[in-house]
């Protein structure tokens, strides 16, 4: 770079009009997302899961009927049944997930697994309401995910 190059980047203005323009946009552009994904979120509450064990829908639960359906006898079982919870238990050859359906709640948990040292799905928020994400749990294979969930892509297990 020659001498007068050197001077005239160091006698020219810190931000041209183009570079303001742009940061303008990114600013406006990453605002609007996140209005638009706060304002189009589905808060409405629980109104039934599917629990999917290796890609096949073993149980489902509906908030509203207060009812459930068992689709694979065996691999489901359930343990506990009062009018405050229901305790799920979805087991096959690798292993199980203990799920916790609370009924005063509408909401949905793993209570307990025997998949690894982490247990992720153990771990992970309940579902509460139609928006919330899937819980899963990996080595098993197991999907919990609300029965209003729309899935617009492809789950690996």
């Amino acid at each position: 770079m020659s001498l007068k190059k050197i001077e005239q980047v160091k006698g020219g203005k810190l931000f041209r009009i183009w570079d303001i323009i742009v940061y303008v946009l990114v600013v406006a552009v990453s605002v609007s997302l996140i209005v638009f994904f706060a304002v189009t979120r589905d808060n409405t509450e629980l109104s039934g899961i599917v629990v999917t064990l290796k890609g096949k829908d073993v149980f489902t639960y509906d908030f509203i009927g207060e009812s459930y359906e068992i689709s694979s006898p065996q691999n489901v079982e359930i343990t506990e049944e009062n009018g405050e919870r229901i305790v799920v238990h979805v087991y096959d050859e690798e292993g199980y997930n203990d799920i916790e359906i609370d009924l005063n709640n509408d909401s949905v948990r793993v209570i307990a697994a025997d998949c690894s040292y982490h247990k992720d799905c153990v771990y992970s928020l309940p579902m509460d309401s139609n928006s919330s994400v899937p819980i899963i749990c990996t080595p098993h294979g197991l999907v919990i995910r609300p029965s209003e969930f729309v899935d617009d892509g492809i789950i690996i297990i």
